[in-house]
């Protein structure tokens, strides 16, 4: 938030680009924690892993409320609420333990190890839309005003 409120008067696209950045940054940071034997250092890795992957709701936030009529803000936010909780909170722990199971019987004690690992490679298209969303941002927030 703070970074892209620095840098989003000068450069609309910081409002996604940021997040982009730092999902990039995140993603090596998640599988080191995840690979380091369990201790301080590797909480303290996935903290950070764990910072970085949240850079993206400060900037997201203030996107939609920019981007749509003022009267129109309360939904904005609503609908936004909706689709982090039913994917991100609904979907996510689901298909983590969905695919923790299915590889239980292939990697035993590691299968929920890995099934984290592969959703959280899903930041990666992630990290390509929020790049897509930087190149274009500008459009969309000159058509908003």
């Amino acid at each position: 938030g703070w970074l892209t409120d620095k840098l989003g008067p000068k450069w609309l696209g910081a409002y996604m680009a940021i997040p982009a950045i730092a999902l990039v940054v995140a993603l090596p940071l998640y599988v080191l924690s995840l690979s380091m034997p369990v201790g301080a250092a590797a909480f303290m890795v996935l903290a950070v892993a764990s910072a970085l992957g949240s850079v993206w709701y400060g900037p997201v936030w203030a996107t939609a409320q920019n981007l749509v009529a003022p009267g129109m803000r309360a939904m904005a936010s609503a609908v936004l609420l909706f689709v982090i909780n039913i994917i991100g909170l609904g979907i996510g722990p689901f298909a983590i333990g969905a695919l923790s199971d299915f590889l239980r019987a292939s990697y035993g004690a590691d299968a929920l190890r890995i099934a984290i690992l592969l959703i959280a490679a899903l930041v990666i298209p992630a990290a390509a839309f929020f790049y897509a969303a930087s190149r274009r941002l500008h459009k969309d927030w000159e058509a908003a005003r």
